[in-house]
């Protein structure tokens, strides 16, 4: 788990003002059974954020979301979908993993690797889930193009 905080001090912030705070959690535990009740961890967590008016991150693998929606845990993941839900990587530690697909790569093949991994988990998803189809194609050109952007900001860099 991440919090993160602004840098206003006490002094400076009124009594009645909130303190503003990103909260972020991993979800990744996708090699412990059904038993262990760690599926149930991230919706408890999403409902009493819910409860509180308070919105979080959840940074999921998708060998987790994949492992969730096998064991019928649409209710976890409903609970997630009430705040903002980011990409944890496809696979996590399933070899190869991001680090050590990078570890020897220059920048042009780094990002086209994690491109290729990106766009691989997205079609995954668009062959076993018809009715999200638009919204993958949807980003998809959003990945790409900040891809693109990438690549265009570290030429700009490279040219100084």
């Amino acid at each position: 788990m991440t919090l993160s905080t602004c840098s206003l001090k006490k002094e400076e912030m009124s009594v009645n003002e909130k303190t503003p705070m990103v909260i972020c959690f991993d979800v990744e535990d996708y090699t412990s059974p059904e038993s262990a009740g760690m599926d149930d961890i991230p919706k408890w967590l999403a409902e009493i954020m819910t409860d509180e008016g308070v919105t979080g991150s959840f940074f999921v693998i998708g060998e987790k979301a994949r492992m969730m929606e096998k064991r019928g845990r649409k209710d976890v993941i409903e609970a997630m979908a009430r705040h903002d839900i980011g990409s944890h990587t496809n696979f996590g530690s399933i070899h190869p993993t991001v680090t050590e697909i990078l570890e020897h790569a220059s920048w042009e093949l780094g990002t086209e690797e994690m491109l290729k991994n990106g766009v691989k988990a997205l079609k995954e998803l668009d062959s076993e889930k018809e009715h999200i189809k638009q919204e993958n194609n949807q980003l998809k050109e959003l990945l790409l193009e900040q891809t693109k952007e990438i690549s265009v900001l570290k030429k700009n860099i490279n040219s100084l």
